[in-house]
């Protein structure tokens, strides 16, 4: 690796990984079932959402807050975010 103090006393993982030989065990996981639940436009943005949303509006000079006060649904965000990424794909191609 690179030569310095922070990497030669950066934590490894030698004090966990203890056994000389490695474990033939393996935990039983389920397989996904395979149904997909499409949530619903017209509910609420959770924190996540407003997060991409007010970082998006950060990045291209808007006030986030301004961006978030009227945005009441997942749909406005949907709206939002795809007129943002219309408007850097036609500034990118100049």
């Amino acid at each position: 690796m690179l030569p310095s103090a922070r990497i030669a006393n950066a934590p490894t993982l030698a004090q966990v990984l203890t056994l000389d030989v490695p474990r033939e065990d393996k935990p039983d996981i389920a397989e996904p079932s395979g149904r997909f639940t499409h949530l619903s436009l017209s509910e609420s943005l959770n924190d996540l959402q407003m997060s991409l949303v007010a970082g998006n509006a950060r990045r291209f000079g808007l006030d986030p807050h301004q961006v978030l006060a009227p945005m009441g649904t997942r749909a406005h965000a949907i709206e939002f975010l795809s007129r943002i990424v219309a408007h850097s794909m036609l500034t990118t191609e100049k």
